[in-house]
């Protein structure tokens, strides 16, 4: 059987990109379970979070692609007949480098709590953001730039990844 899609094995360059960019789609519903390529960024969401890698090159294909199976040792990718238009609109989020960088909190994947707490710290005292959300955009083990937009979102930074955590109320 043929499809159109994508297999990214665990020696793939950018296996641990597409791994990160899963985390943040939403199982349960349709047009976001899956991933979006469109002209130069991979992007997942949630709602409630959202994961862009922007790769080197352009050599994928752009359309929407299900995750038909994901483990340690690789992921497929099918592409779907749907049309773009219908995953969320997130690229006006993405314009936020003069909004204010929280002076430089040390987060450190081997103790994750410690970074956690650090960053909630900083936060407005009505607000917090999800552990396993926060847990999931340390898994690429950088060093990220972070920044508190005026609505509260939290944005993660670091040369071709992008990660926004929406905050909660507590």
């Amino acid at each position: 059987m043929y499809f159109k899609g994508l297999t990214i094995n665990h020696k793939h360059p950018d296996f641990r990109n597409f791994k990160w960019l899963i985390k943040a789609r939403d199982k349960d519903l349709s047009f976001r379970n899956c991933i979006c390529f469109d002209e130069q960024s991979w992007a997942a969401t949630d709602g409630h979070r959202l994961h862009v890698f922007d790769p080197p090159g352009n050599i994928y294909e752009q359309g929407l692609y299900e995750i038909i199976a994901e483990n340690k040792f690789g992921i497929i990718l099918k592409q779907t007949t749907q049309d773009i238009s219908i995953y969320p609109d997130y690229k006006h989020l993405l314009d936020y480098k003069h909004i204010n960088r929280l002076p430089d909190v040390v987060l450190e994947t081997l103790t994750i709590d410690i970074s956690y707490t650090r960053l909630v710290r900083l936060l407005p005292e009505d607000k917090t953001i999800q552990y396993k959300y926060f847990q999931d955009m340390m898994y690429l083990d950088i060093l990220w730039e972070i920044y508190l937009l005026e609505d509260n979102k939290n944005v993660f930074s670091f040369d071709n990844h992008i990660g926004i955590i929406m905050p909660m109320r507590m």
